[in-house]
């Protein structure tokens, strides 16, 4: 029986959508500012092709791109960026609007640490925590294993192996749930997780490649997650 369910964050519990769309508006504001004028439309655009790639990050290739290849004006453009999204997420009106909590969560997350451990596997940086805490998310959590904490970037397995080590866990005993095929499924199968693609838009339309990339269940929504472990006999 399942020890532990790992979750990733962003399009897993809540919708980041919104959010990666305003980070790109403000990214085409300042490239084009800087002389590489570009669209949110572009970006858009272009981020297709970059999913069906499996491209780790798709803000970070973005903004290369867009920024002609200059690797100092792209890191210099996303640092603002980022400094100029997370102060809009320091307002809760905002921090709602831009990453909204996928219906059912918090009834999601209580039913399911009755019946085994909980922790988180995310891409997120140290800054998210207090993001957690805002969203009452935080307190169901035993371990939450951020990119920048652990020095390791999805999807590299070591992050998951991270997390299990932190909660003194064997792969085989947990489940990892995510969004992506590239950043959850892959790393988690590869170490002998059980995986749940929650399969979400934009990473929907993600095709695995080969075995190591079939999920071993697909739920179309949060809510559904409880009762489909338990149709799979991987919860009590």
């Amino acid at each position: 029986m399942t020890k532990c369910i790992l979750f990733d964050l962003g399009g897993t519990l809540w919708d980041d959508w919104p959010a990666e769309l305003e980070y790109w508006r403000i990214c085409a504001g300042l490239l084009t500012g800087a002389g590489h004028p570009c669209t949110v439309q572009q970006f858009i655009s272009e981020s297709t092709a970059l999913i069906d790639r499996y491209c780790p990050s798709l803000s970070r290739a973005l903004v290369w791109r867009f920024a002609g290849y200059d690797d100092e004006l792209a890191a210099r453009i996303r640092k603002e960026a980022s400094s100029m999204i997370w102060e809009l997420l320091d307002d809760n009106e905002q921090l709602a609007k831009l990453y909204p909590l996928w219906p059912g969560v918090h009834g999601v997350l209580n039913e399911l640490r009755e019946t085994c451990r909980l922790g988180v596997v995310s891409m997120h940086g140290s800054r998210v925590r207090p993001v957690l805490q805002r969203m009452g998310l935080a307190e169901y959590f035993e371990a939450v294993s951020l990119c920048d904490e652990a020095g390791l970037y999805k999807p590299d397995p070591r992050i998951i192996q991270h997390a299990l080590d932190a909660m003194e866990l064997e792969a085989a005993d947990c489940i990892m749930v995510g969004d992506r095929i590239d950043n959850d499924i892959w790393p988690a199968n590869c170490l002998g997780l059980r995986s749940v693609w929650l399969q979400a838009h934009p990473y929907d339309r993600q095709l695995p490649r080969y075995e190591l990339d079939r999920p071993g269940l697909v739920i179309k929504s949060l809510d559904s997650l409880p009762p489909a472990l338990r149709a799979m006999g991987w919860i009590a």
